[in-house]
């Protein structure tokens, strides 16, 4: 009795080139894509939000000074996570099954915070919380885990 033949085919190699690189899939370019719009919306949004408490703590009096202080946080959380997605962005290039880890973590914490955004009363955060959704339902596809876990040369 012999076995069946595999159905996984061999990688291709091109002799004296090695492996032929695998096209990257297009769920993993339309994630890179929300990554860096995600990253340039939190970069806007931090900056405005830095202006606004630059403008607060130099034009507001002793009363206005607390809420000045959650502004620059708020501001600095922003521009850590544009920091964070954007860089996500340019390494999802790369691969790496750390990156694509690290990409779903994002979205679950840009997610809360649209969630926490919508319960808050700021309508505009249905847009980022689908895009969040997105993020985290494209890097744990089969197709997004290949090439994330792809032989590299």
């Amino acid at each position: 009795m012999s076995t069946p033949p595999s159905t996984t085919l061999p990688p291709l190699t091109v002799p004296g080139y090695g492996l032929l690189p695998m096209a990257m899939p297009g769920q993993v370019k339309a994630m890179r894509v929300a990554l860096f719009v995600l990253g340039g919306l939190n970069v806007a949004g931090g900056a405005l939000l830095l202006f606004g408490a630059v403008a607060v703590s130099a034009f507001g009096d002793s009363s206005d000074r607390g809420p000045a202080g959650v502004l620059y946080a708020v501001a600095v959380a922003a521009l850590l996570m544009a920091t964070a997605t954007i860089t996500l962005g340019i390494w999802c290039a790369r691969g790496g099954n750390r990156t694509r880890v690290a990409v779903i973590v994002v979205g679950a914490l840009l997610a809360a915070n649209y969630f926490a955004g919508i319960f808050l009363g700021q309508g505009f955060s249905g847009p980022g919380l689908a895009a969040a959704a997105f993020l985290i339902v494209a890097a744990a596809q089969a197709d997004t885990k290949a090439w994330f876990c792809r032989r590299r040369a």
